[in-house]
């Protein structure tokens, strides 16, 4: 056997043995003319055992309590079939309790759980369980002494249940509620803990009980019992159910001694037996009197302080949801049936005022209350743009959603959302018209490239296409594939200078001048003044960049103009300013800014292009957080483009 396995049986034979005494002492006070003790102290603690050890039917507990029932009998003189038939009962009775607590209070410490016993549910459900396991003992042990032909009086089922309920419920509700403070992890709040009372008013009230079980067992020919209750109020009101329990645990000891001594205001009858169940009787009344104000005492503090924790939760939750509405730049507002607003942040505000309700003048205030009225008949009202500001400066999007209904006062409410999708406005009229763009400048070389094959195909047909005319004709077709493959090529570019993960390196910006007039065969064209410093840049995205710049230099020259283009640098600061100079044709007044602009073309009779170099080479600059300009050369013809990049 292990030494935990040890240890079990050990404890479980203490407890056996601690019955054992019990049972002897209650032994010592029997029903005259029977063998039914008065007093019966051991019902209560194979209970306990069996719960804090959480005993089962198979269990060595179990054989170790009919072996300590049976020697208890044997001990004092009980004949054979009587002991085997009270140790039956004794049994029982213990696991009917048992198997009832651990069904009825499963959270219960001792029953399954970890809770005390602190509110009157739990506390009803004990008493509930044990008086009927109690009750089926006493009525299975009165209908057994029948039949055995011991002819039980009357009374005899009344003292059995009395005396076993008394038992279990003065040894199993302090019992269960010390071992409970005894599991909990150290260290332990103060006994006193969780009741009004202070160790003084302990004090008072000990001495008040003393008084008064004194008063009333003293002058018992007064009936005075009434006045005991107080003192079990007093402690089930003002201290924890712990000192309430062993308060009625010792009271109750001394009222039931004192009737057995014939003394207090129990013995004024003489039918045998009756006093000490009389006694009994008012034991378990202040027992279970005094746990219910206590542990009703204890409920009504756990839900004043989950009360309060809520309470405190919700506050946070509030301050909490006004802290995040308030820092969305999305406006959000309640608004009820009536128009009334509920809610709104910031956001809202600056939209519908600060009036108490939604306004009933202009075109913003009827479609926000048309959106309100469709939410409230059950639409969720998406993507509705309003046009706001005195220029129609700013587009927002509403969306209206339907809320749970106020059961309060009985109206409907809607969820208001303002979203500013100006950008996105601008964004998608941008791209229609990117997309007009487009498709305008692909149909033109394509409809020339249809219309020249075409042509070879009629003269194919008629047998008339020359060599030299054939010639002509593909020279067309592929000057017009050449300008859709530009197109092309600067459509794709301008998506990558837009979308392409920055990948910043040093990089020597003479050499990508260099290597871009190399690929260009243009050396003797493009040169660098003096030494321009390094810049700190994604490689792919400047190479596209100067590559721009000096193509277009290169491109846009007068007739009989031989290109002279010379870029320079200079240090400011973190940045480095970048000039490329050229002697061109220049740029035509007012046309210095919109020659950034998308598909925008200063130039569109005399040159081709797809008016997306210069966008392309804004968009570049800007991704890199710099600026960049056009300007006339003031050496003369030609224009300069001054960028700024981060150096190296």
């Amino acid at each position: 056997m292990t030494s935990g396995r040890v240890r079990s049986s050990a404890v479980a034979v203490g407890c056996a043995v601690l019955y054992v005494a019990a049972g002897l002492l209650g032994r010592a006070l029997l029903v005259e003319g029977t063998s039914l003790s008065l007093v019966w102290p051991a019902a209560g603690l194979p209970l306990l055992w069996f719960l804090l050890r959480r005993v089962r039917v198979r269990s060595i507990d179990v054989p170790l309590l009919a072996v300590a029932a049976a020697t208890v009998l044997a001990l004092t003189g009980t004949g054979g079939p009587e002991t085997a038939l009270v140790t039956a009962t004794t049994v029982g009775q213990t696991l009917l309790a048992a198997a009832l607590l651990r069904r009825w209070c499963p959270d219960l410490y001792g029953a399954g759980g970890t809770r005390p016993l602190d509110n009157p549910r739990m506390l009803a459900l004990l008493v509930a369980a044990i008086a009927l396991a109690m009750a089926a003992g006493a009525g299975v042990g009165t209908l057994g002494l029948a039949v055995l032909g011991r002819d039980p009086e009357p009374v005899t089922l009344a003292l059995w249940f009395g005396r076993n309920l008394c038992g279990a419920l003065v040894v199993t509700a302090p019992g269960l509620l010390v071992a409970e403070r005894l599991a909990r992890p150290r260290p332990r709040p103060p006994v006193l803990a969780g009741g009004s009372g202070g160790p003084a008013e302990l004090v008072v009230a000990s001495i008040f009980t003393i008084v008064v079980h004194a008063v009333t067992f003293g002058f018992g020919e007064l009936s005075l019992a009434f006045v005991l209750v107080a003192a079990t109020v007093w402690f089930g009101t003002r201290f924890p159910t712990l000192v309430l329990a062993v308060q009625t645990g010792l009271t109750g000891i001394v009222v039931v001694v004192a009737t057995l001594d014939d003394i207090g205001p129990f013995v004024a009858v003489d039918e045998p037996g009756v006093p000490a169940l009389l006694a009994q009787l008012y034991v378990v009344s202040t027992i279970v009197i005094g746990l219910a104000l206590a542990t009703g005492r204890d409920e009504s503090r756990r839900l004043t302080d989950e009360l309060r924790t809520a309470e405190a939760d919700a506050v946070y939750q509030a301050r909490l949801l006004d802290a995040v509405v308030a820092t969305i730049d999305s406006g959000i507002a309640v608004v009820d049936d009536v128009g009334e607003i509920r809610f709104r942040n910031e956001a809202a505000a600056a939209v519908i005022g600060d009036g108490p309700a939604l306004g009933s003048e202009g075109e913003v205030a009827s479609r926000l209350r048309d959106a309100v009225r469709r939410a409230l008949g059950g639409d969720l009202v998406r993507g509705l743009e309003l046009v706001v500001g005195t220029d129609g400066e700013q587009i927002l999007e509403v969306s209206a959603t339907p809320l749970p209904r106020d059961g309060r006062r009985d109206r409907g409410r809607v969820l208001v959302l303002f979203r500013d999708a100006t950008t996105e406005h601008d964004q998608r009229v941008e791209l229609l018209a990117f997309a007009g763009v487009v498709a305008h400048d692909l149909r033109n070389p394509l409809a020339a490239i249809e219309g020249w094959t075409d042509l070879i195909d009629e003269h194919l047909e008629r047998d008339e296409l020359e060599l030299d005319l054939s010639r002509q004709f593909v020279a067309r077709v592929r000057s017009s594939s050449a300008r859709m493959r530009d197109l092309i090529d600067d459509l794709l570019a301008h998506a990558e200078s837009r979308d392409r993960e920055l990948k910043v390196v040093p990089v020597d910006l003479a050499a990508v001048v260099g290597e871009v007039a190399r690929a260009r065969g243009a050396d003797e064209q493009i040169s660098c003044r003096g030494a321009v410093p390094s810049v700190c840049v994604d490689p792919v995205l400047v190479r596209q960049l100067l590559d721009n710049l000096l193509g277009n230099a290169l491109k846009y020259v007068a007739p009989g103009t031989v290109p002279a283009i010379e870029v320079s640098g200079e240090r400011e600061g973190d940045l480095v300013r970048v000039a490329v100079a050229d002697n061109g044709i220049g740029l035509p007044a007012g046309e210095h800014e919109l020659v950034f602009t998308e598909f925008h073309r200063a130039h569109h009779r005399e040159y081709d292009g797809s008016g997306l170099g210069l966008a392309i080479c804004r968009r570049i600059v800007t991704r890199h957080g710099g600026t960049i300009r056009a300007y006339d050369n003031p050496a003369g013809r030609g224009t300069v483009f001054e960028m700024t990049l981060p150096g190296a």
